[in-house]
């Protein structure tokens, strides 16, 4: 399953924690989002939000709807410490929004460079000489603008989200835009701060690290993820979820747990 939203009033509170906060080192934020509704309007959809719109630290990754005219119709935007919608903003070359099939975002900062890939493909905006981390001392919000005004907020559907303390490869992008769960590849589930997989209405992060609250947010059909190939889960020596399920090593799947039983394409 994935989280859908109605972009009336749904959203999902994260308490915040020091897992949210982004170094001043490589880091990066990725999942899956499908825009719903035509993506109609000419303002913005937000998915994520931390801190007030224009703080600094802040950051602020949305959609541009179809009448948007400032960053430009459909395309997903990263706003990060700041307010200029220029300097402080990364926005897609791609036009996820466009349709209603599901895409793949990742905002990185690698080095100094922060650079945004949509569907596995590095988007030619970014932001260059970047010299601080984003550490809010506020809740992260899901699905709505931290302020809850009722033109920012999402509608669609959200899934398999992660934050890393570093940058992905090439080849790790590629692999995760291709559709395999970030939980599933070596190197990658153990390193990350947080894991949202939302496949279940237990609004649960995987490791146990954030505490979640939703608000009004229902559960639909995941996105198109699956296991890798080979599905060795020694390499995360066998991660015991939330409630008690272990990872059967074989099938991918937990043993136990039949929230985590979704609709799932392997």
């Amino acid at each position: 399953m994935s989280w859908s939203f109605d972009e009336t009033n749904d959203r999902v509170t994260v308490t915040d924690a020091s897992v949210l906060t982004l170094p001043n080192a490589d880091w990066c934020i990725g999942g899956w989002f499908r825009a719903a509704n035509g993506n109609t309007g000419s303002v913005y959809k937000y998915m994520f939000s931390w801190s007030s719109f224009g703080a600094n630290p802040s950051l602020q990754i949305f959609l541009d709807e179809a009448s948007e005219a400032t960053n430009g119709a459909n395309k997903l935007s990263c706003l990060l410490n700041g307010s200029d919608l220029g300097a402080n903003t990364i926005v897609s070359t791609a036009t996820p929004g466009a349709d209603t099939n599901w895409h793949h975002a990742i905002v990185q900062r690698a080095g100094s460079t922060v650079t945004m890939y949509v569907d596995g493909s590095s988007q030619a905006d970014t932001l260059t000489s970047v010299a601080a981390g984003c550490n809010v001392a506020a809740d992260f919000y899901i699905g709505g603008r931290s302020d809850a005004n009722v033109d920012r907020f999402f509608g669609g559907h959200l899934a398999e989200w992660f934050k890393l303390d570093r940058s992905l490869s090439a080849r790790e992008i590629a692999s995760i835009a291709r559709g395999v769960s970030p939980a599933s590849l070596p190197g990658i589930y153990d390193a990350t701060s947080w894991y949202l997989p939302m496949q279940s209405a237990r609004y649960i992060e995987w490791k146990d690290r954030l505490a979640l609250s939703n608000s009004g947010s229902t559960t639909a059909r995941h996105a198109p993820v699956r296991m890798a190939e080979n599905r060795i889960q020694q390499t995360f020596r066998n991660p015991v979820a939330p409630s008690g399920a272990v990872f059967n090593p074989i099938t991918g799947r937990p043993f136990s747990d039949p929230i985590f039983g979704g609709p799932i394409a392997f």
